[in-house]
């Protein structure tokens, strides 16, 4: 969900490891679209490590609450989002959200009152 007030952008996201004894850590980001299906916002991916499959009270499946803040003035404009939840981690997740990010500040640089600024910040 979209708070356009607070530009607080939330999703569950479902953590499932059906591998017996071994546990993974993963990556979450969302990706924010406008109504023209433009990309113009990605949040910094968070890490989440899921444990084995060893007993039926291991923390092998659940879900969690990921949320980031985006600029207000994005958050009106999304019309969309798409939550990439993968066990990519470290720089290949880092990479990845600066390809978004590069495709997303083509779009918003456009917007007139930026100046030629991306908004979003830089992943280091």
């Amino acid at each position: 969900s979209v708070n356009r007030n607070t530009g607080l952008v939330t999703a569950q996201v479902h953590l499932y490891n059906s591998y017996w004894g071994m546990g993974y850590t993963g990556g979450t980001l969302m990706v924010l679209y406008d109504k023209c299906g433009g990309t113009i916002g990605v949040t910094k991916p968070a890490q989440w490590g899921v444990d084995a499959k060893l007993w039926a009270w291991s923390m092998n499946e659940r879900k969690a609450l990921y949320s980031a803040d985006v600029p207000v003035w994005i958050a009106n404009r999304v019309a969309s989002v798409r939550v990439i939840n993968t066990r990519v981690t470290g720089d290949a997740m880092i990479n990845l959200y600066r390809e978004i990010r590069g495709i997303a500040c083509g779009v918003l640089v456009k917007v007139p009152f930026m100046g030629g600024h991306c908004p979003l910040p830089e992943f280091r």
